[in-house]
């Protein structure tokens, strides 16, 4: 069974917009079929956080914990560990790494090792709690998560590290994102739906891709990045990976654009 889930800065957006509490964002949002959230670490890792709260009292799920390190430089991943302590504590089965770009593609090859050592020693630990781990498609040109080529570097190195998917950075990184999903299936654990453009969206901000295009994000269905094909192939491959909505809309429109992808995604699948 695939639930949909959104990511939890646009709730935050959402609630902002229309000028309701975070509690009352989540009701909404659940009545259109938006059960979980993929959630930043900071936003909940600690027992005072009142985004426990309300997500308890909506009956929202948190099946997703993400943040981003430094993994290619930095040795020392305690803060990872103790993400995957918190999520094993509270019932979280999912935890998403993002890493900061390098600065040369000849860092790619230079770090490359420490990068895969960082990553394992958290797969394996997390492995301990049944806890998963995995990275997202993310970044431009310096990423070492960004394109196809080198997410198959990382999952094929490390056992047990899974890829959440996400469409719209595909696109963004000059991939085809029906492609990616084809070679990616194997790896998948989560799914990201973020519809990227080429027109100009209003509210959108502009992001350049690796081959020079202007992209933008905009309501699920409108934008190039096969959001359809990619729902379908993922169905004929899996049934419970969740689906997850993204954008990077700022300002403008926010709550219809989620209402409307909801909408759409669910007209999908049925």
């Amino acid at each position: 069974m695939h639930k949909l889930g959104i990511n939890f800065e646009h709730v935050v957006a959402s609630a902002n917009e229309s000028n309701t509490s975070i509690f009352e964002t989540l009701k909404k949002l659940k009545l259109y079929g938006i059960s979980s959230v993929d959630i930043l670490s900071s936003r909940i890792f600690c027992d005072a956080s009142p985004v426990k709260k309300d997500l308890l009292l909506s009956g929202v799920s948190a099946d997703c914990v993400f943040f981003m390190g430094d993994f290619g430089h930095d040795e020392n991943i305690g803060y990872a560990l103790s993400v995957v302590d918190f999520c094993a504590e509270n019932g979280v089965k999912q935890i998403m790494l993002l890493t900061k770009e390098f600065a040369t593609n000849d860092d790619l090859v230079k770090y490359d090792a420490l990068l895969k050592r960082n990553l394992r020693r958290i797969v394996k630990y997390a492995k301990n709690f049944n806890v998963k781990v995995a990275i997202e498609n993310f970044g431009g040109e310096f990423s070492a998560f960004s394109t196809i080529e080198r997410v198959l570097n990382l999952v094929k190195s490390i056992k047990d590290l899974g890829v959440i998917f996400d469409s719209g950075n595909f696109l963004q990184a000059g991939e085809d994102p029906l492609n990616a999903v084809k070679v990616l299936m194997p790896y998948l654990h989560r799914v990201h739906l973020k519809d990227r453009t080429y027109t100009e969206v209003i509210g959108s901000p502009m992001k350049p891709s690796i081959d020079g295009k202007n992209t933008y994000t905009t309501t699920l269905g409108e934008g190039d990045s096969k959001i359809k094909e990619i729902i379908s192939e993922v169905n004929k491959n899996y049934d419970n990976i969740d689906f997850v909505l993204e954008f990077d809309f700022e300002k403008l429109n926010v709550t219809e654009n989620i209402l409307n992808s909801a909408t759409y995604y669910f007209t999908e699948i049925n």
